[in-house]
């Protein structure tokens, strides 16, 4: 049985439910100037091939003429750049670990597009490798590429980054290594001395926590783990926690509607997704609790 909900049917959106009250968005090319690497150039960039597309961007297969190596241009139209907050070009060129896709830099093209030279990788998304192989997967498998994607947010929250998208489609597995890593910064907020951040509601509805659908949401760390505990839960149950069609609904059900967890047959498994998805933020598991529970390790 595949997953019900394709990729293509999830609800990714921006819901303006309150004010921005992390005002670092984007307002105007001149706060892009300072971030842009002044080596790239659009025509220094050949063999272009398109090979994916989100709500914010294209993504092409490129060929780097100076060093003939190729990387993946994601081009955000000059648009929706303003969807961005200044934390993106700040942050994601400065992350540096094997579990996230590596970004190079970023400059703007001559149609004033905004262009990241990003680690290209010769495979598939998480959502769509589950549902081709999901027949073949055995539990130590799942465990194996579940504990990857532990360690791909791990490492952004000790770096005090919140991913805000967190979703099977954003991790990158290659077929040949089977290395996963985590993609998709858009959304990236900087987060600082331990804070709630007030922010609009982004991402991707179906994996969004419920603090962030109420008209006083805040951000923190722990709507990464409900999204991820999303994630989880649909490795072991080949089925989202909550659906409907409508967004309306499901809306409702996140917030008022409890996942079936005896859906998961493993009991560690259980134990791990329900605390992954405790509506109260302040009573869920942490990033550090989830790296270190019993589930990884039998």
């Amino acid at each position: 049985m595949s997953i019900i909900k394709n990729k293509n049917k999830s609800f990714n959106c921006t819901l303006d439910l309150q004010y921005d009250d992390y005002n670092d968005n984007i307002t105007s090319l001149s706060d892009i100037e300072p971030f842009l690497n002044k080596e790239y150039k659009w025509s220094d960039f050949d063999d272009l091939i398109k090979i994916g597309e989100g709500g914010l961007s294209i993504i092409y297969k490129a060929k780097y003429k100076i060093d003939d190596k190729y990387y993946a241009l994601k081009v955000i139209s000059f648009d929706k750049i303003f969807a961005l907050s200044k934390d993106n070009l700040k942050l994601y060129p400065n992350l540096n670990d094997e579990s996230i896709i590596r970004c190079y830099g970023c400059f703007i093209n001559e149609e004033y597009n905004l262009v990241y030279v990003l680690e290209y990788i010769l495979g598939q998304d998480l959502f769509d490798y589950l549902n081709l192989f999901e027949n073949v997967l055995e539990l130590n498998d799942k465990k194996k590429i579940m504990y990857s994607m532990v360690k791909s947010i791990k490492y952004c929250h000790d770096n005090n980054i919140i991913h805000l998208d967190v979703k099977l489609e954003n991790f990158m597995i290659n077929i040949g290594n089977n290395i996963l890593k985590l993609g998709d910064f858009d959304f990236i907020l900087d987060y600082k001395s331990n804070q709630s951040i007030y922010h609009r509601s982004r991402g991707t509805l179906d994996y969004m926590a419920p603090e962030v659908l109420v008209l006083d949401h805040i951000y923190d760390k722990s709507s990464d783990i409900w999204s991820l505990g999303v994630c989880f839960y649909i490795f072991l149950v080949k089925n989202m926690p909550f659906n409907s069609e409508d967004p309306k609904i499901l809306i409702n059900k996140i917030l008022n509607k409890e996942p079936n967890y005896n859906r998961i047959k493993n009991i560690l498994g259980r134990d791990l997704v329900s605390k992954m998805l405790n509506k109260n933020p302040k009573e869920r598991i942490n990033i550090d609790d989830v790296y270190n529970h019993d589930f990884f390790k039998n």
